[in-house]
């Protein structure tokens, strides 16, 4: 049985400055970086054989998301939100 794909929040550049300006958290100063870090930490899970499924993540949803939910804007709620985004899609 195929393992199911693990979403993972992912963001285009030009939504990138406004999430990182949004969220509570540290979050690598430029794009750049953080796609660099991201890409570093998923290729060798890739390459044993998980998988993930990169859910854009728009800025505007998520934080009408957490202010529905009243939780600050975290790497936990940029992972639950793309968590959720990913099961209604069901592709799960």
């Amino acid at each position: 049985m195929p393992m199911p794909a693990i979403a993972v929040a992912w963001f285009k550049r030009e939504d990138y400055y406004e999430v990182r300006r949004l969220c509570v958290d540290s979050m690598h100063p430029t794009f750049e970086a953080w796609e660099q870090k991201m890409v570093s930490k998923l290729t060798p899970l890739e390459a044993r054989g998980l998988k993930f499924e990169r859910v854009i993540v728009e800025p505007d949803k998520l934080k009408a998301w957490a202010a529905e939910r009243g939780i600050p804007l975290d790497s936990q709620a940029r992972s639950s939100f793309a968590a959720m985004t990913f099961a209604r899609r069901g592709q799960h």
